[in-house]
């Protein structure tokens, strides 16, 4: 159990963070297979345990652990555009005729659905987690718009989620500002990879990759008006990050001091291995973006 991003969000209302609280709503959207004819089913799924009771909020250290599982019907693009041209090929010898676009497009969407009973079938799971003491929701997705989907869900569910993503306004001024000698937050570091996005018509980007940030053709790059728009940086010695224009951190990494801190912790079930590996990501976490988030 340990997240490869961090997409936040802030609470701008009450924090709907207990257990009990949060399974009797959540299982009013409990994940069920995918119907027959459907292309995609979504729903909760328990974090912990596959028996039909287990909580789907699991609540640690003031944290509640969520789980989205997402199941899609799979067909493979070139058996479908297979089948569809031999719907157009049979419609050509019994019309004498080329179908139209939206003939065509009937036969496409009839194909699909003709091939969907018979799809494999492939489940994805977004996890997510609920910190009281940061009121913040934290969402392990690289990706915007996935995060939003995740609490368009969660606020379906639940009936009224207030929550807005952090403000991402001058994260690039900020990004810059660190590699151009400006003062850093206690127990951050800046390390050696770096996506400048440059100020010129061609509006490019230059990737630096175990490079020294703070060289003479970085900062002329900044000089020349360029600005970070990804940022590999490190805290404590303990986690690495790439923090993004968009306040996403992604690429994150637990360092060997707190892997085995979660190895040495005791654990008799894999469930309780679960629990504990989530309580140490958490809580180291929650440690850091104190020291980095906007107040």
């Amino acid at each position: 159990m340990w997240f490869k991003n961090l997409a936040i969000y802030q609470f701008t209302g009450q924090v709907v963070h207990k257990a009990e609280t949060l399974d009797k709503h959540l299982r009013e959207a409990l994940f069920q297979p995918c119907a027959r004819l459907a292309p995609m089913s979504q729903g909760w799924h328990a974090p912990i345990g596959e028996n039909e009771d287990a909580p789907l909020a699991h609540e640690t250290s003031n944290c509640s652990l969520l789980c989205l599982r997402k199941e899609e019907k799979i067909i493979p693009p070139a058996a479908l555009k297979e089948q569809v041209q031999n719907a157009v090929d049979k419609f050509e010898r019994e019309d004498g005729r080329k179908p139209g676009r939206n003939e065509k497009q009937r036969m496409r969407d009839d194909v699909y659905f003709s091939m969907l009973p018979q799809a494999f079938t492939k489940s994805t799971y977004t996890y997510a987690y609920i910190d009281a003491d940061l009121k913040c929701l934290i969402i392990d997705s690289p990706n915007a718009n996935k995060a939003e989907e995740f609490c368009s869900f969660l606020r379906n569910s639940l009936g009224s989620l207030k929550v807005e993503p952090l403000d991402n306004t001058h994260v690039k001024e900020q990004l810059t500002s660190w590699i151009n000698g400006g003062d850093l937050p206690e127990n951050f570091g800046v390390l050696d990879n770096a996506v400048l996005d440059m100020n010129n018509e061609e509006n490019g980007k230059v990737r630096y990759q175990h490079h020294d940030l703070f060289g003479d053709d970085v900062k002329l790059q900044l000089k020349d008006g360029a600005q970070a728009s990804q940022l590999a940086m490190s805290y404590l010695g303990q986690i690495t990050f790439s923090l993004q224009y968009d306040y996403i951190f992604k690429q994150l990494k637990f360092l060997d001091v707190i892997k085995e801190q979660a190895e040495e912790a005791f654990a008799e079930t894999p469930e309780q291995r679960f629990d504990t590996d989530f309580t140490i990501m958490a809580s180291s976490v929650r440690e850091m973006l104190k020291g980095l988030l906007p107040n």
